[in-house]
């Protein structure tokens, strides 16, 4: 929809003109007359509807969240009225925000010496996913547009042609899909890296946590380079908010000298899986083989470039009901990568008397592992994770 500066203008001056002339109403009136709470009541009405019109897109990423599914405004889409809502705020913020200088902003989650391939933003299965402040995207650290330590990124030429998939027709795998790939035959027992290789991170806000602690031992100890692509809230069984399988087989084979995938993901996975309209129930059988489909792609999205995968498990969590569904998803993940990746689990590791424990005793002392909210690891924490890594990795010359 083409919407024009008048246009833009006079619906911005008409709500200011609705809110302002109930706002007034409702700071001048002191009786506590019944009209004067239809008046307060309309002047909310107004601006709540406002804000959510304006707002939508957060609304709808804030919702699947939160709630693991659409949000009750999703079939709103289908009308161009309310799509206007969104086109308009973003049109809003671009006539009205004063833009100072340009500023020179780099990836801080890019350890390279080397240009990082570019590629397009991300199409996610939803149609409200472009709004630029949407929980996801100030959170994205997976597609880099700057190495830290060349302050101008190398533009694509010409000849390259990157195709993606219309975010109108998504791609869906059925769950029992006999699609066979390919992959190079990998070992599964230990991973070889060396200078010159490249290392990727795929994860949620654990991984987001854990990834600088090893990004700073590879490239300080072993100049090797990585990108950290982990991004909040994500994890396997909500493909509408973000969809890791197709993350990780768009992504990857953009990445030179790829030799490692590490992922942490499944803290926000116990929920059931919604496909084609129908609810998918945790921790039935059908829940299990649709997971682990989803992890096998990511799996083989990396064997397809000849890397390696470890796959950390969860640690015991705080909340008792919370970990009991953690300990399924940590039966499905150990039991899909047998033979396949490397799987390293974080019970025993990061627990006590195998429950959950927010400290652990290291060389006869007390040390605290967890953060506050009983699900996260602190720099301790994930300096243990960094240790089980090590025996996992042989670090060999460069030839």
């Amino acid at each position: 929809m083409q919407i024009s500066k008048k246009n833009i203008s006079n619906s911005f001056a008409l709500f200011n003109r609705f809110t302002l002339f109930f706002l007034g109403i409702f700071l001048v009136r002191r009786q506590k007359g019944s009209f004067f709470w239809v008046q307060s009541f309309v002047l909310f009405l107004i601006v709540g509807l406002g804000g959510l019109y304006l707002n939508q897109a957060s609304v709808e990423k804030y919702w699947q969240q939160q709630y693991h599914q659409p949000s009750i405004f999703r079939g709103l889409q289908n009308y161009s009225f309310w799509r206007y809502g969104q086109e308009l705020r973003r049109q809003l913020l671009a006539q009205f925000t004063p833009i100072a200088n340009p500023i020179m902003v780099t990836d801080s989650h890019i350890v390279t010496d080397e240009p990082i391939p570019q590629e397009p933003a991300d199409i996610e299965l939803t149609s409200v996913s472009n709004e630029t402040d949407a929980p996801v995207i100030h959170l994205a650290t997976a597609e880099p547009t700057t190495p830290i330590d060349q302050p101008v990124a190398k533009p694509i030429g010409s000849s390259v042609t990157v195709t993606a998939t219309p975010i109108s027709q998504p791609i869906i795998r059925p769950i029992d899909s006999s699609t066979t790939i390919k992959a190079t035959p990998i070992d599964h027992q230990k991973v070889t890296l060396k200078q010159g290789d490249f290392v990727v991170f795929l994860g949620d806000s654990m991984m987001l946590s854990l990834a600088p602690t090893v990004q700073k031992w590879l490239k300080k100890e072993h100049n090797i380079n990585s990108i950290n692509m982990g991004r909040h809230s994500t994890g396997l069984t909500n493909q509408s908010y973000f969809d890791w399988p197709k993350k990780a087989e768009t992504s990857l084979p953009k990445y030179k000298n790829l030799k490692l995938v590490v992922v942490m993901l499944g803290a926000n996975d116990p929920w059931g899986i919604n496909i084609h309209h129908k609810k998918i129930p945790f921790g039935t059988d059908a829940w299990d083989t649709t997971y682990a489909t989803r992890m096998q792609r990511i799996i083989n999205a990396a064997n397809q470039q000849g890397a390696s995968v470890i796959w950390f498990g969860l640690p015991y969590m705080k909340l008792n009901k919370y970990n009991k569904k953690i300990e399924h998803i940590n039966s499905v993940m150990q039991k899909t990568t047998t033979d396949k990746a490397i799987f390293i689990p974080l019970q025993q590791a990061l627990g006590n008397n195998n429950a959950y424990s927010s400290t652990i005793k290291i060389n006869d002392k007390w040390v605290s592992v967890r953060q506050k909210d009983g699900i996260h690891l602190n720099t301790q924490g994930n300096l243990i994770l960094l240790n089980l890594l090590k025996k996992q990795i042989d670090i060999g010359k460069k030839k």
